[in-house]
């Protein structure tokens, strides 16, 4: 399985409080605290959107393997992908 390095952007809200004026409207919409960096394995890709896991078994048959911290995000949130090469191959 291939291991990756994705940063994406989350989705955020800012908890029901209200914003007074266009200024902190601005500062809301324009925040970019929210871009989060993730590592785990491709389990599932395709058009639409990229599965990692952070964690997973390794048996040999893939329709047995188990995936943990499973993570479904919307190609259209990532930023990038950099794959993480294991040097001890």
């Amino acid at each position: 399985m291939i291991l990756v390095k994705v940063k994406w952007e989350d989705a955020h809200n800012n908890q029901g409080a209200w914003l007074y004026g266009q200024q902190e409207l601005e500062e809301f919409a324009t925040d970019n605290r929210f871009v989060v960096t993730q590592v785990g394995y491709v389990a599932y890709e395709d058009g639409d959107c990229m599965v990692i896991a952070s964690r997973i078994t390794d048996p040999e048959d893939p329709e047995t393997r188990a995936y943990g911290q499973v993570e479904r995000l919307p190609k259209r949130l990532i930023k990038t992908i950099e794959e993480i090469k294991d040097e001890r191959d």
